[in-house]
């Protein structure tokens, strides 16, 4: 998962994509992106959840970001699996101490 205002003051989309693409040859991740904000560029955020299997969101509101995680988290648990799927235990920024995602 990526969130970002999709302004790269730092490198031009091609070498992003290249990036990704080398470090994600090996554990075929699919990447979620989210375009933060209004006035947010969306295009290479777009291209990036399409390039690895992901999904692309706008979240003009930051206040919706939970309900669109959420979204992102039910795709997941929705998945044609037998397998299940946790993630790392993290520590939660709004405060509810240790949690993880189970899928």
């Amino acid at each position: 998962m990526f969130l970002s205002d999709g302004e790269d003051t730092f490198s031009i989309p091609s070498s992003i994509y290249k990036q990704i693409a080398l470090l994600n040859k090996e554990v075929n991740a699919s990447i979620f992106t989210f375009s933060l904000g209004k006035d947010a560029s969306d295009t290479v955020l777009k291209e990036i959840a399409c390039q690895n299997n992901g999904i692309w969101f706008k979240s003009e509101d930051p206040q919706n970001i939970i309900t669109q995680i959420t979204q992102y988290s039910l795709y997941y648990s929705l998945r044609n699996t037998s397998i299940p799927i946790w993630t790392a235990p993290y520590e939660d920024m709004n405060g509810a101490g240790e949690v993880f995602f189970f899928f």
